[in-house]
């Protein structure tokens, strides 16, 4: 299996993993290919980019 990676973007400031695993409420490890649901990328996003709720 391939995974190919566009349209890419840098957080602003990291998000750290435990932070992460809070978001998507899992201890899984992330090495492997996972779905994030749309409230989790957010969420995400926003932590990354020191965006503020609306």
């Amino acid at each position: 299996m391939a995974i190919k990676f566009s349209h890419t973007e840098l957080f602003d400031r990291p998000v750290d993993l435990q932070t992460i695993k809070q978001c998507l409420e899992s201890n899984a490890p992330l090495q492997s290919p996972r779905k994030i649901y749309q409230p989790e990328f957010v969420t995400l996003y926003r932590l990354g980019f020191n965006l503020k709720s609306q």
